[in-house]
């Protein structure tokens, strides 16, 4: 995943225990993005403290777009504000269709 620069993330925001085992073991506010092709990604907002996430938390467990600049070390991203962060619809799922009777 490139650093530096701007990317665009959709998916689920959850919270999930990062850097287990390590002195900076915490519970973080991540992304696990759309398709299985990508690892999880620790989100912040820019000037935030990193270990709280005061205005992530209204995120869990909703589906979210945004852009932001990912750090190079690949784990995690930053978003430069909240008003970046746009609540999307969950995948559409297709329903079975039932031809037999109503019981």
């Amino acid at each position: 995943m490139p650093s530096g620069q701007k990317i665009k993330f959709t998916g689920t925001i959850e919270r999930q225990i990062v850097a287990q085992g390590s002195k900076s073991e915490h519970e973080a506010i991540v992304l696990r993005p759309d398709g299985v092709a990508h690892p999880t990604l620790i989100i912040r907002i820019q000037g935030e403290n990193p270990f709280t996430y005061p205005s992530l938390q209204q995120f869990v467990g909703k589906r979210v777009s945004f852009e932001a600049v990912v750090a190079p070390s690949g784990t995690s991203a930053t978003i430069e504000k909240l008003s970046d962060i746009a609540v999307i619809n969950p995948p559409s799922k297709k329903l079975a269709k039932n031809n037999g009777p109503r019981p």
